[in-house]
């Protein structure tokens, strides 16, 4: 069954490149999703909105809206190496800055804000996990990724369709679940996701990540309204 899987993304990848040419989403300069000339363009300054979660760049930037589509929508995992580039460079000024770039106890852990299955299964991916995979990859001695400590185990309605904070809260409480606190006790970890746009989906991610008691929690994501 996972070959077969493996073979039908492969298709679908391949007819996404005939349907959908690579090309730049700022001045459409072909074999290349973002130039550098556009890159340039994008201010990478961080904490965008809620000022407890770290946000790279802002979700308003069109440029940085369509390279999340094409990410999350189109299942284009290039995508997820130009975010995990730029979160690399954030995380070790910033780490740097408050003396957390070396862990006594093991490298730094990366967790990945989940899926929950029914949306992982149509997605067929987690792209939060794809952005991570290229930290760890970037630097392998500093990130470790753990994307099954934290478990959404309830399917949500998502958090632009819901209003007013209360309801927020209520949409997800009870969504995730930490299946071992071993791992995380007394350590570092970076939760990472794609978009914060209300932020409670990080809070509440981040609160229940609390219970396994780690040192620090650092909440992370590549944008933010």
């Amino acid at each position: 069954m996972e070959k077969w899987i493996t073979k039908i993304r492969s298709l679908t990848h391949t007819i996404h490149s005939i349907l959908f040419p690579k090309h730049c989403v700022g001045c459409q300069t072909k074999e290349t999703y973002l130039c550098s000339e556009c890159e340039n363009k994008i201010i990478r300054q961080g904490n965008f909105g809620d000022k407890m979660i770290f946000s790279l760049v802002s979700y308003r930037e069109p440029l940085v809206r369509k390279l999340i589509w094409l990410l999350k929508y189109r299942g284009v995992k290039e995508i997820a190496e130009i975010f995990g580039n730029w979160l690399y460079e954030a995380l070790i000024e910033d780490l740097a800055k408050i003396n957390l770039y070396h862990e006594k106890q093991g490298r730094i852990l990366v967790v990945p804000v989940p899926l929950s299955a029914k949306r992982l299964r149509q997605r067929g991916f987690n792209q939060a996990e794809e952005i991570a995979n290229q930290l760890q990859k970037i630097d392998p001695k500093l990130f470790q990724i753990e994307s099954q400590i934290l478990i959404k185990q309830k399917e949500t309605r998502t958090q632009v369709s819901v209003k007013n904070r209360r309801d927020r809260l209520k949409n997800l409480k009870g969504a995730f679940t930490l299946k071992t606190s071993a791992k995380i006790r007394g350590r570092i970890v970076v939760l990472l996701d794609d978009v914060c746009t209300t932020g409670a989906t990080m809070n509440e991610a981040a609160r229940v990540i609390g219970r396994g008691k780690p040192r620090r929690v650092i909440r992370v994501t590549v944008a933010g309204e």
